[in-house]
């Protein structure tokens, strides 16, 4: 019974600071510039929209299957297409959601291993009674 409160307490104290780091970075004044380059040929143009597209379907793929992730490759194809599109630019820099997960990427800092350690544990410890089932 112990334990079952200290793991719910961790995973309280685990919400807590993802929380307020979220609502750090939704804040306007705490979000980085967000400055993309634009591509400056045809030819890049071209490859960034190539990419955007590879990565975007690869990201089709990790929807369906459950080992392949999804969000990182629709934020590389998302960054390709603002590089190479001026339109795709305009509308990335002023979306607040889009900001705000820039932010969040921009900021983050290594967890300290201690604290990796037990929510590492905390995982394991909870997720093995329930695969016995």
């Amino acid at each position: 019974m112990v334990a079952q409160k200290e793991r719910l307490s961790l995973l309280a104290h685990l919400f807590r600071e993802v929380l307020r780091e979220v609502s750090y970075h939704a804040n306007p004044a705490n979000q980085p510039q967000l400055e993309i380059a634009p591509a400056s040929g045809m030819l890049q143009r071209l490859a960034f929209t190539a990419i955007g597209l590879v990565m975007l379907g690869a990201g089709g793929i990790g929807l369906v299957t459950p080992v392949m992730p999804t969000w990182p490759f629709v934020l590389v194809a998302l960054f390709s297409f603002a590089r190479s599109s001026a339109r795709v630019r305009h509308w990335m820099v002023r979306n607040p959601v889009i900001r705000t997960v820039y932010s969040l990427v921009h900021h983050r800092q290594e967890m300290p291993f201690r604290v990796a350690r037990r929510a590492i544990l905390w995982l394991a410890g909870t997720t093995s009674p329930s695969s016995e089932w």
